[in-house]
């Protein structure tokens, strides 16, 4: 019965998959649109119902809600692990459904709470955001990112050995590690899902100015749980059950009575001199 399973498992292939025209375009402006999007893992039930935005590069589009607003389903949908039920994700003009899997994932930066570390020297780890990277390249990005000073420290450096999951790396370090990544890769979108949310002050400011050198050329897309990393943002989307309910600056946002005034103060939150600035002049 073991094996019978196996083999089904073997046999199992993703509904996410080229389509036999899929093409890769000549470059990639970042610039990306949803329209009319919802998407739910059961039809009866929507994760997300008819969102709509868009985010160009040089810009940075925040989400927030409670936890199941749908936030880290939207920043999947676009680097297509799923496809929307309804509408379409489009990057450039072009539906993302037409592009090549591999391509689009090579211009989409993924930095989650918990990157994805592997059981190999940290420069190697870096190196895996583009293929053919090697030493070098790895430690000129986290140099260009403004992580060297914390990866230099290491034990051994750029050469210290890191454990499967990255657990012998505080989480400060390992989010350096991603964003060093990030930096490395040919991404012309980077999706930011809190990566300072559990690191001590000091860190959370290097973190901060890593994030705001990610950024610049780039389009970020911010998903937030701590309200003070999104008032620079040009453009917030307070979620709630999977549909827009407000859109706006954190300045108008704030002057408007509704669900982003009542999560502002039910945090308590301060505009500190850490708070995140995506948008460089």
């Amino acid at each position: 019965m073991a094996f019978e399973r196996l083999d089904e498992y073997r046999s199992e292939t993703s509904a996410i998959a080229d389509v036999t025209t899929a093409l890769e375009p000549p470059e990639c402006r970042g610039h990306v649109e949803l329209r009319g999007v919802s998407f739910g893992y059961l039809p009866s039930q929507p994760v997300v119902a008819d969102v709509s935005f868009e985010l160009r590069r040089g810009e940075t589009v925040a989400l927030v809600g409670a936890t199941g607003s749908g936030k880290s389903t939207l920043a999947a949908l676009i680097a297509r692990f799923y496809d929307p039920c309804l509408g379409r994700i489009l990057l450039d003009g072009r539906d993302v459904r037409e592009i090549r899997l591999r391509w689009l994932r090579s211009r989409i930066a993924l930095i989650p709470q918990e990157p994805q570390l592997f059981h190999a020297p940290v420069w190697q780890n870096i190196a895996y955001g583009r293929e053919g990277a090697g030493r070098k390249e790895s430690i000129q990005a986290a140099a260009a990112a403004g992580v060297d000073e914390i990866l230099a420290g290491l034990p051994n450096g750029y050469d210290t050995n890191v454990s499967e999951r990255g657990l012998t790396l505080s989480g400060g370090q390992r989010q350096c590690v991603a964003l060093a990544r990030a930096m490395l890769s040919e991404a012309a979108v980077v999706v930011l899902d809190e990566p300072s949310s559990s690191v001590d002050a000091l860190t959370e400011q290097r973190l901060m100015n890593a994030l705001r050198r990610l950024a610049r050329n780039r389009a970020a897309l911010l998903i937030a749980h701590r309200l003070e990393t999104v008032v620079t943002a040009d453009l917030i989307l307070v979620l709630d059950r999977g549909r827009i309910v407000q859109r706006g600056s954190h300045s108008q946002l704030l002057s408007q009575t509704g669900t982003y005034r009542e999560l502002w103060h039910a945090s308590g939150p301060r505009e500190a001199s850490g708070s995140l600035r995506l948008v460089v002049s």
